[in-house]
């Protein structure tokens, strides 16, 4: 049947009636056009689930790190580097909780674009020193003196922005941070590879120090007070398991997903039982220092409103 055919099915049904040798023609037709396009949709949501390199399309921060030329700073450069810092008798500590980031304004309630996030940036580097969880322990322990209050930066769920984004910005400016992997996400479109999140955990600065720490999100990003006790273990035991085996350190503080299950009993005494030192919540808080409960660390989610505004609902809660 010539192309010009098709459309006169339904021409020839709807005036005149269909007559015998014409339509089983055309119905076979019709039925082979709608078993292509349930095949093509059928391959779409069964597409694999091998994990892929997205390296080649991650858009970089800093010219320095890629060849795309690509740089977005907004703010100057000295405003990013450490400063003089308001003393402190009785130090508070911080936790703030990123998910992604992107170029440009967006609608996306989790997508903090460069400009703001930059500008977070120099917010924090002027009143806050920015240490990560081992120092936090070191503090409490008292083998490191805090003169300071203090910001822990984390970032939620291994987002491939964290790598094309905001990994080079922190190597440049010798920022600290927490990365949280969903270790069933790795790979996937759109998330980081293995092989992007060793790199960050192994870099370490002019001073030998390691500056990325990476932490568990669990497996599957469930919200742990709803769920029953063998996925409850398992979400604890096999995302620092599978981390710990593909980058090469100890997975010590979990973030809760969506904050779920924070201050109950037995999921802080299986993050104990796990070798799990701490657990991140999401309590918007700004607790002292000496105050803190490690398996019940605070967090404050920053969303994508204008620095004026998100920094503003930080400083408040400090309370300085």
């Amino acid at each position: 049947m010539k192309l010009l055919g098709f459309p006169r099915i339904f021409s020839v049904r709807h005036s005149r009636g269909v007559s015998a040798g014409f339509w089983p023609s055309g119905r076979a037709l019709l039925v082979f056009f709608a078993s292509t396009v349930l095949s093509l949709l059928w391959s779409c949501a069964t597409g694999s689930s091998t994990s892929i390199d997205h390296s080649e399309s991650v858009r970089y921060w800093s010219e320095a790190t890629a060849s795309t030329g690509l740089k977005a700073i907004t703010v100057s450069g000295d405003q990013l580097l450490t400063q003089d810092l308001p003393l402190r008798d009785k130090p508070k500590l911080i936790i703030l909780m990123y998910h992604n980031l992107v170029y440009g304004r967006t609608g996306g309630e989790y997508n903090r674009d460069i400009f703001n996030f930059e500008h977070d940036l120099a917010f924090i580097r002027k009143r806050f020193e920015i240490i990560d969880f081992d120092q936090l322990q070191a503090i409490q322990r008292g083998e490191q003196e805090l003169n300071h209050d203090a910001a822990i930066i984390t970032f939620d769920d291994g987002d491939l922005s964290m790598y094309g984004i905001a990994y080079p910005l922190l190597m440049q400016y010798d920022i600290k941070a927490s990365f949280f992997i969903i270790t069933g996400s790795v790979g996937q479109v759109g998330y980081m590879n293995w092989a992007q999140i060793r790199e960050m955990a192994a870099y370490r600065n002019k001073a030998g120090e390691r500056l990325f720490t990476i932490g568990s999100h669990g497996v599957n990003h469930l919200a742990l007070g709803d769920v029953d006790a063998n996925t409850l273990f398992l979400e604890f035991s096999e995302s620092k398991r599978i981390i710990e085996e593909q980058v090469g350190f100890p997975v010590d503080v979990f973030a809760l997903p969506y904050g779920s299950g924070a201050g109950r009993k037995d999921i802080e005494k299986l993050a104990f039982d796990m070798g799990y030192k701490a657990l991140r919540s999401s309590d918007r808080l700004a607790p002292l220092i000496s105050t803190l409960k490690n398996y019940r660390l605070p967090g404050i989610y920053i969303d994508n409103s204008s620095t004026d505004k998100s920094m503003a609902d930080v400083w408040r809660i400090v309370g300085r």
